[in-house]
């Protein structure tokens, strides 16, 4: 934790070394010492001219805020045109301008050998003093980042360049102390991901017997593309590649099933487009619903920004229970079709414009057609069908319309529903549980690290 904030405080002059607050408000209290990272790290400045190797391919690498180091591109040494960083396994490198938001990573043992831009900082580290993994924890850690973010200068772009970098302080427990903690953070890592990979399990269980109920075919894995694809005349709607590659593969919609198949037209008494207005400061008496609202486990109405709207327009865009909202544009490809039904009425808040709103006949099951729309078999026909411009992903009310859909009786429609609630439910408590176990880790290596809990296996 950071000492708590002074109105007044003194500083001697022999120890300042910079002249704004930030750098002296933000200082560590722990139990053990705090070392400055200059006598730890060592920077890697090596730089190759890769122009000069025109007929070689090169693997760069780059970092970003939550997966660390990855191979970002090939390119030819022709087309590069000023000198790289060589980076070995271990090294550390990150980005000057957002390592404050967790943009810095150590090299895996496959990646070594590679380059990086210069524009980031490349260094290596101590390794008998202190562990490159407990380094990397801390310097991505929320509690540290006050301190990350106190070492950084700039009037509109903060940087941390390497000098300033060496200027930063960390607690340093024993090498001993270093490995039992980090061996809690290893454990708390692997029950996090066993959480994670069982809600793809449940995921992956659910499509499964949502198919099997129907008696649709599950899809073909994704394959690799053919350079010649021969199909049969009649199965030619569009001309797109993209599109007749997924009529291949069993992923243009439902084609096939134990129950009778329907364009969705059938079961729709009205499409309506929402509404585009922009946020007002709060509060006022309405809200409009933002992307994030439509969730796995349903609606989330607190995901909303308010807006300053008449009744009449209220009236005409507000949620009611039963309507299915899906997501009709967005810079996103992957956001395309999302969707949740609305489960209460509710005239405060509206649905915006980059969403359709659907309502349906007595026939259909509001919940059920959400099912096949998140279906890995619903979200491809709504995916071929997208049109995109301007970097905007959409689809139309002729896109939902045209939707094929079995459709069983309604008590066939309720157990199928019933089903993928329950494996639903069972996917928010794993990801509960893995939530949970990233915030007490979290918790628990900063109070490891100043040294307020004792660590487990440490006398």
């Amino acid at each position: 934790m950071t000492a708590p904030l002074q109105r007044v405080f003194a500083v001697w002059f022999a120890a300042t070394s910079r002249w704004d607050v930030k750098g002296y408000t933000s200082r560590l209290a722990g139990s053990f010492p705090l070392v400055g990272l200059r006598g730890l790290v060592r920077e890697r400045s090596e730089r190759v001219n890769l122009f000069e190797f025109v007929d070689t391919t090169f693997r760069i690498l780059g970092v970003s805020n939550d997966g660390g180091i990855f191979h970002a591109y090939d390119a030819l040494g022709s087309k590069i045109h000023q000198p790289y960083k060589k980076v070995e396994s271990g090294d550390f490198f990150y980005n000057p301008y957002r390592v404050n938001v967790g943009s810095i990573g150590i090299v895996p043992q496959e990646l070594g050998g590679n380059y990086a831009s210069p524009a980031y900082v490349v260094f290596s580290v101590d390794q008998t003093r202190i562990l490159p993994t407990l380094l990397a924890i801390i310097l991505k850690a929320k509690w540290y980042n006050p301190t990350l973010r106190a070492a950084t200068a700039g009037s509109v772009r903060q940087n941390l360049t390497f000098e300033l970098l060496q200027t930063l302080q960390i607690p340093l427990p024993p090498l001993v102390t270093q490995r039992a903690i980090l061996a809690e953070w290893q454990k708390a890592r692997q029950a996090i991901a066993a959480a994670e990979e069982n809600a793809r399990k449940i995921e992956a269980e659910i499509e499964v017997a949502l198919y099997g109920d129907l008696g649709t075919p599950q899809p073909k894995p994704a394959a690799k593309r053919e350079r010649f694809m021969p199909l049969q005349w009649a199965d030619i709607d569009r001309w797109s590649f993209n599109y007749l590659s997924r009529v291949r593969s069993g992923m243009l919609g439902f084609r096939k099933s134990r129950f009778p198949i329907v364009p969705m037209e059938q079961c729709i008494v009205e499409t309506r487009n929402g509404f585009c207005i922009k946020p007002v400061a709060g509060p006022t008496p309405h809200k409009m619903l933002k992307l994030n609202a439509l969730t796995p486990g349903g609606l989330d109405t607190t995901a909303s920004k308010y807006i300053r709207v008449s009744e009449k327009t209220a009236v005409q865009f507000h949620i009611r229970a039963g309507d299915l909202l899906i997501c009709r544009s967005v810079g996103s490809y992957d956001h395309i079709a999302k969707c949740a039904v609305v489960q209460e009425d509710d005239t405060a808040i509206l649905y915006p414009d980059i969403m359709i709103r659907v309502r349906f006949t007595a026939a259909v099951m509001p919940d059920y057609v959400r099912e096949l729309v998140q279906s890995s078999v619903g979200r491809s026909h709504f995916q071929s069908n997208a049109r995109t411009a301007v970097g905007m992903w959409k689809i139309g009310s002729e896109d939902i319309r045209s939707f094929r859909l079995p459709l069983p009786p309604l008590d066939v429609q309720r157990r199928i529903t019933e089903k993928v609630t329950d494996g639903r439910a069972r996917i928010a408590c794993e990801r509960e549980t893995a939530r949970t176990l990233v915030s007490q880790i979290e918790s628990d290596m900063e109070a490891y690290l100043l040294g307020t809990k004792k660590v487990p296996g440490v006398n």
